[in-house]
């Protein structure tokens, strides 16, 4: 037996061995259902990626569908993404009109 007093604990301990496993059940914790959807979503992110035929200048550079910033480099996330001062350059390439004015500074539409 274990310490003195605790008799009952080890009598209540030695018949939970004995109680089959049918009976016990757990739930899955939050974070266990969120991790295993998050799972399934770049999976299916990831074949939508690959079955797909339009980017393929943007799937050499991005093979896999990930949550992580790509390759650590904000600026090259800022540039693919179309987000922050890079969209008004990338308006150039695309012959679209930049909406973007700057007062005191000639912004890159303007040059």
């Amino acid at each position: 037996m274990g310490n003195f007093g605790n008799e009952r604990a080890d009598h209540l301990a030695k018949e939970a061995t004995f109680i089959s496993d049918e009976t016990i059940s757990f739930v899955p914790s939050r974070n266990q259902i969120r991790n295993g959807e998050n799972k399934i979503i770049i999976e299916l992110w990831q074949n939508r990626w690959n079955e797909s035929n339009k980017a393929r200048w943007t799937k050499i550079l991005i093979d896999n569908a990930n949550l992580d910033r790509l390759y650590g480099d904000f600026y090259m996330n800022q540039i693919l993404a179309a987000h922050g001062v890079f969209s008004e350059h990338q308006a150039g390439f695309f012959e679209k009109r930049c909406y973007v004015y700057m007062a005191k500074k000639r912004d890159l539409c303007s040059m």
